[in-house]
C-alpha cells in the first residue's frame, strides 16, 4: 500500500507542476476515495476531468527508474489539463 501512495503523492506534485506551467492556479484535485481503479479528479472552475491510474502504474510511478511511464503520465495530466482550460468535461 505504501507505493500506490507514493504514486499518488507523485500524481499529485506533477499535476500542481502542469497546472503552473499552463498558469492555472486554482486547479483543485483529489482522489475518489478508494475507487478501483483509482481516479484523480482535477477541477479548474466549473469544469472537471477524471484521470484514471491502474494501481499498478502508481505503484511503477513510486520509482525513480519509471521514466517512461511516468512521461505517459504526464502527458496525460497535461491534455486533462487544457481540456479544463478550454472548458471542456
Amino acid at each position: 500500500m505504501y507505493l500506490i501512495e507514493k504514486g499518488r503523492q507523485w500524481v499529485e506534485a506533477r499535476t500542481s507542476e502542469v497546472a503552473g506551467e499552463l498558469g492555472m492556479s486554482d486547479v483543485q484535485g483529489r482522489w475518489l476515495g478508494d475507487s478501483e481503479p483509482p481516479v484523480y479528479r482535477v477541477r479548474f472552475g466549473s469544469s472537471e476531468q477524471n484521470l484514471v491510474f491502474s494501481p499498478a502504474w502508481l505503484v511503477y510511478c513510486s520509482y525513480e527508474m519509471s521514466q517512461p511511464l511516468r512521461g505517459l503520465i504526464m502527458m496525460e495530466i497535461r491534455d486533462k489539463l487544457e481540456a479544463l482550460r478550454r472548458g471542456l468535461n
